[in-house]
């Protein structure tokens, strides 16, 4: 897996959701939309979004927006 990927354990993130409330909405930054949660291997999972990003000098540029 490319070490430049966001990697966090199951666990840090139940932390950080823990105090929240479970009508708490998440929203994620770019305006992602979540599609799924795919294994990727033992003890690994992806969450998947609809959109494609390539990164380009630390700035996301849109590349594909799938709006089914």
């Amino acid at each position: 897996m490319n070490d430049k990927k966001a990697k966090f354990t199951v666990g840090e993130l139940k932390s950080h959701l823990a105090d929240l409330p479970d009508e708490t909405q998440l929203v994620f930054e770019h305006g992602l939309t979540f599609y799924r949660i795919t294994t990727r291997g033992e003890n690994l999972e992806q969450l998947e979004f609809k959109e494609r990003f390539l990164v380009l000098d630390n700035e996301p540029l849109l590349i594909h927006a799938d709006d089914k």
